[in-house]
């Protein structure tokens, strides 16, 4: 078994995560479609397309990111989230 590189994990999660919110929102409607109206369920089926097209177009910028740069940049994002939520709960 080769190496995985970032991009590579990076992408094979994101082929696995995005259809998958798009299936959970339809099994969702399908569960609860005795209790929705068309009203309801418009505005969700625009929000989860929305989402999709956006996560598609996100995922191709992050991947293009990770090719050439370094994955510095995300971790002192989060360790300085980190320190100020720590300070904000303490």
């Amino acid at each position: 078994v080769g190496e995985v590189t970032l991009p590579v994990s990076f992408a094979l999660m994101s082929k696995r995560d995005t259809p998958t919110m798009v299936i959970a929102t339809l099994y969702t409607i399908y569960k609860k479609h005795s209790e929705l109206t068309f009203t309801d369920i418009t505005p969700i089926l625009f929000g989860t397309f929305i989402s999709f097209v956006i996560a598609i177009i996100v995922i191709r910028y992050f991947l293009n990111y990770i090719r050439s740069h370094s994955f510095k940049i995300f971790g002192y994002y989060r360790i300085i989230i980190g320190i100020i939520l720590l300070i904000i709960l303490w």
